[in-house]
């Protein structure tokens, strides 16, 4: 399409942000995708009146876009080779060509800058190659072409025509054979299926045939991926400009389901959550060291809840707050000794009813109570008929005490904003047990 303003170019981005969204994508693909439409739509209305002329300098803020996207998606399943129809994707595509199309340049290397390609390299497409670790393009066709044709198991590639030959590692062959259905099947047949036989040549054909035919129809079933290490990466970019709970919890409300929110908090860091929650910063030169990590967290927990938590305006965001801190809560439970001190374990052993003191997996027994509560359709304020109506009132004795304790008078102290108190529920919330 051709543009002449930043107004008309703005306009354009705008309609494409419109489109639906593909179904199926991954939760955290989908999530970001959703996130960067919002800004690039955010991006088109700043100069959605703007009658200046494109040039290098007024298209600088859409480069620098692209390029800073590429750097937080790159190494996650959320980039072009992966799922090159989802919104996100469609949208940044669709406005590097009209970029390419006015200044000039490659259209890879707009979307994806130092990504490397092979002399042989000769794709027009997104869907035919995916990423080696330091981000060389592999035609996959012409991978598996060349297995097939050297029998090799392992996959080569080369940079020029005097460089050496490189071994592709483990997770990056892995790419290459699950690129697609398609390829796996073709891989497949050359492989383990027909081995040597002479007569199974046509038959391996018309696999590669029907690869390359889904390749040029734009059908082709993607699925590469960086498995777990793309996700992780992926959700750092995610949490990257998170710095409060109440900025988490707005955010979980606000992208995800009630029964997305585990998936998602197991999937940050301990770094990022108790950075985040905790308001601390969490070194990875303490990771190993137990008592050090529990004292600090736990005094940080012990400092949140001491104060009186505001500023929670609905409860979706009031459940994900408090969903939060039992997170935190838990993980510092998790990694920690069954009893906290000497005097807990022995105290503890004989009367934990008389003294709130619990053995870990008793408390984190509780943990998952609350948890499942938390996620419920029951009123916030419930939790104590919730208990019974789970046959767990007994927990309700280890919900008022310590942390835990402090933790459930707060959630229902927040949850009579929005609910009219029974004045049982209001002594439990102030303190009183």
């Amino acid at each position: 399409m051709r543009v002449r303003t930043m107004g008309e170019l703005s306009n354009y981005v705008l309609g494409l942000t419109q489109q639906s969204e593909k179904s199926g994508l991954s939760l955290f693909v989908r999530v970001e995708s959703k996130i960067t439409v919002e800004r690039l739509s955010a991006l088109a209305n700043k100069h959605l009146q703007s009658k200046e002329m494109l040039s290098y300098a007024s298209l600088l803020p859409f480069f620098n876009f692209l390029m800073n996207r590429w750097y937080e998606i790159r190494y996650t399943d959320a980039i072009y080779p992966h799922v090159n129809d989802s919104l996100a994707n469609r949208c940044c595509i669709e406005l590097a060509k009209v970029i390419v199309d006015y200044y000039g340049g490659s259209l890879f290397q707009l979307l994806m800058p130092h990504v490397r390609f092979l002399p042989c390299f000769t794709s027009e497409s997104f869907n035919n190659f995916v990423l080696t670790d330091d981000d060389v393009a592999i035609d996959v066709i012409k991978s598996l072409d060349d297995a097939r044709k050297h029998k090799f198991h392992d996959f080569f590639y080369s940079e020029g025509i005097a460089q050496p030959k490189k071994q592709l590692s483990k997770l990056e062959r892995d790419r290459v054979i699950h690129h697609s259905e398609q390829a796996y099947q073709y891989y497949f047949s050359f492989f383990l299926m027909y081995g040597e036989r002479l007569e199974a040549s046509q038959a391996i054909d018309s696999l590669r045939d029907r690869y390359v035919d889904s390749l040029l129809k734009n059908n082709c079933q993607l699925t590469a991926s960086y498995n777990a290490q793309g996700t992780l990466k992926l959700v750092k970019s995610l949490v990257s400009m998170i710095s409060t709970p109440h900025e988490l919890a707005m955010f979980m409300t606000k992208y995800f389901d009630k029964f997305e929110w585990d998936q998602f908090i197991e999937q940050i860091s301990n770094e990022d959550l108790f950075r985040i929650v905790l308001l601390e910063d969490y070194r990875s030169d303490i990771k190993t060291d137990t008592k050090t990590l529990l004292a600090k967290a736990d005094k940080a927990l012990y400092k949140l809840l001491s104060y009186k938590i505001d500023k929670i305006d609905t409860e979706p965001m009031a459940r994900a707050f408090f969903f939060n801190l039992l997170a935190v809560y838990m993980r510092i439970r998790k990694s920690g000794p069954d009893y906290k001190s000497t005097l807990g374990h022995y105290v503890g052993s004989y009367l934990p009813w008389a003294t709130g003191t619990y053995t870990k997996d008793q408390r984190l027994e509780v943990c998952e109570a609350l948890k499942a509560f938390i996620l419920s359709n029951e009123k916030m304020n419930e939790l104590e008929s919730y208990l019974k109506s789970q046959s767990q009132d007994h927990y309700w004795e280890q919900l008022k005490v310590k942390e835990l304790g402090m933790l459930t008078q707060q959630m229902i102290r927040i949850a009579l904003n929005f609910v009219e108190a029974r004045p049982s529920q209001l002594r439990l919330a102030a303190g009183s047990s």
